[in-house]
């Protein structure tokens, strides 16, 4: 699938007015290139974080002299912040596709009143306050939408909920799988009622099949899965994909159909999750596993490593591979599996927990060296909690003292370097402390239930992710 024109006009701006990326190219190629078409696109260099934005000042990769309309963080493995930005052109295309969500997916009209309550983290982070902003945008294209934003305290959530979803034919809540999860069933133990026409809108974290089914009863509509959208983006590119029923019948069919499954995800055995883009704004090709994308931004990514491993599809595949003749607006787009990443983390309510982050709360005197560090649903609640089984030396003695001291220097090294795990802790408390298990010296196993991925660290070699079957 070539890139549109639209696409090899975002690399053009990027190579005027960007200076840093036009001497990146030049240090690449030897050459700065005045036009890029479809063919000689491909003959850009593939930029990343690390080989492009961390090696050159902000002023030099920005587009322009302004920094942009807004700006926002993503904390990483150190806890030094990236800083972001959007433009107004970054803040219309996230308008598109949220557009495109609310009227073609969920069937909201424009003139219909209709609350969106956002319970991402808000503050410097990009999934609350992009929302927020794409959302309210569509006021201009005459939507009748109304914002509320308490973020991710379930209190100030329930208070917007409770006092104006009577004002508003439907009913919109945006925010992380789990945080949605607790928050749906706050409603339900607080015998609050379920608002008729309720739809949820999710990022930060794939959920399983199973989890939308459980959402799904929760609103009341056990069979209508197309009101549990998930959105694939992140900190540097923002929103760039999303489920339509066409990707939800395929992922729910591709539980029991093996042929389907590997035509879809091929070997991982983690079943990933799909999505749809629009074209025009987003670009994504295959590079060995790995994807890359390109998309406007005013720090340019231009066929970008993101280190998230899946597959493209071309518009009309899904309708194919369903056997389906009926076409909808959706088959007009291009699809994308998104299986899982090729750095190395672990997450935790949609935050990522990165190896040095485990090992420097694990006394080495004590240990050696090997853990296994995952997270699964706390019984009888869809909460998650983190779990780090610690490999013990020979003939040291497990004590819940020792539990209780490397939970506490994990945690405070978390506090230390991560803002969205202090953003957590201060949300939830404890229950972000994770839970440490002492094993005896070579019983540190991955044979154990687990959700999504886990981190494996064998003393003296590099830690490696785990996929759960």
């Amino acid at each position: 699938m070539k890139p549109s024109r639209k696409i090899c006009s975002v690399a053009e701006k990027a190579l005027k007015h960007s200076l840093a990326y036009k001497r990146y190219v030049k240090k690449m190629t030897g050459t700065v290139p005045k036009k890029v078409s479809s063919a000689t696109f491909f003959k850009l260099p593939v930029t990343s974080k690390e080989s492009f934005i961390k090696k050159y000042a902000a002023d030099d990769l920005l587009q322009d002299e302004s920094a942009g309309a807004v700006t926002y963080v993503s904390s990483g493995s150190s806890g030094k912040p990236s800083v972001w930005f959007r433009d107004e052109q970054t803040l219309a295309e996230g308008a598109a596709l949220h557009r495109y969500i609310i009227e073609k997916i969920y069937g909201i009209k424009p003139n219909e009143p209709t609350l969106v309550l956002i319970t991402f983290s808000m503050g410097l982070w990009v999934a609350g306050l992009f929302t927020a902003d794409a959302v309210r945008e569509l006021r201009k294209d005459g939507f009748n939408i109304t914002v509320a934003t308490p973020g991710i305290d379930r209190k100030d959530g329930l208070i917007a909920y409770k006092n104006s979803v009577h004002l508003f034919r439907h009913v919109v809540i945006a925010g992380y799988p789990p945080y949605v999860m607790d928050f749906l069933r706050e409603l339900k133990t607080t015998d609050t009622e379920m608002h008729r026409s309720l739809f949820l809108l999710t990022a930060g974290d794939k959920f399983s099949e199973e989890w939308r089914d459980e959402a799904a009863k929760l609103i009341g509509k056990p069979t209508s899965y197309e009101r549990i959208i998930s959105l694939y983006g992140s900190a540097d590119a923002g929103s760039m994909a999303f489920e339509t029923p066409a990707t939800i019948r395929l992922r729910r069919k591709a539980r029991t159909d093996k042929a389907l499954y590997s035509k879809l995800f091929g070997k991982d055995e983690k079943q990933g999750g799909i999505y749809q883009y629009l074209p025009d704004s987003l670009y994504i090709e295959e590079s060995g596993e790995e994807l890359l994308i390109t998309k406007h931004m005013p720090i340019p990514l231009v066929r970008y490593n993101i280190h998230d491993t899946g597959s493209v599809f071309a518009p009309g595949a899904l309708a194919v591979i369903e056997k389906r003749s009926k076409k909808a607006v959706w088959d007009r787009l291009p699809a994308v599996t998104i299986s899982g990443r090729t750095d190395v983390a672990v997450t935790l309510y949609a935050l990522n927990i990165y190896p040095d982050q485990i090992a420097s709360g694990i006394p080495h005197g004590v240990s050696t060296g090997s853990y296994f560090a995952y997270t699964r649903k706390r019984k009888g609640a869809y909460s998650e909690e983190l779990i780090i089984d610690v490999e013990l030396k020979e003939k040291v003695r497990a004590t819940k003292e020792m539990e209780v001291k490397i939970a506490t220097k994990i945690t405070e090294k978390l506090l230390t370097v991560s803002s969205e795990f202090k953003q957590l802790y201060d949300r939830i408390g404890s229950a972000a402390v994770p839970r440490i298990r002492l094993k005896k010296r070579g019983t540190v196993s991955t044979e154990t239930r687990f959700e999504k991925k886990a981190l494996l660290q064998i003393s003296g070699k590099k830690p490696r992710l785990v996929i759960s079957s």
